[in-house]
């Protein structure tokens, strides 16, 4: 049994291979003569007609499939993007025109000298 929104669920009924297949069997059967005469024309261009839609189809799964994995592509970059670029964070402020990380580490201020 097959739950609801699995890849098997979501199979259609009569796929590519099935019209293709279907299509050369009724080319073969108006070539080898088992089918009337009257009937033979229409036949083959039944066939003729399920094997340009089973290449029209194939052509079409193909460009979704395309489109599919660009679009997954293009959402996993948007979301490795968001987390690994660093946040835009406004400048820290300069006290003094001074780096702060250098003044961190600046030897402390002498200390005042008594006046005379």
């Amino acid at each position: 049994m097959t739950m609801p929104g699995t890849d098997e669920a979501r199979r259609p009924v009569v796929t590519n291979a099935i019209i293709f297949v279907s299509a050369g069997v009724l080319i073969a059967l108006a070539e080898l003569g088992l089918i009337n005469q009257t009937l033979t024309p229409y036949v083959v261009a039944c066939g003729l007609v399920g094997i340009l839609a089973s290449v029209g189809l194939s052509a079409t799964r193909k460009r979704r499939e395309q489109e599919l994995a660009i679009a997954r592509e293009d959402e996993a970059i948007r979301r490795l993007s968001r987390h690994l670029t660093p946040p835009q964070a406004p400048p820290l402020p300069l006290e003094f025109g001074g780096d702060p990380v250098a003044e961190l580490f600046a030897a402390p201020p002498e200390p005042a000298r008594k006046l005379p």
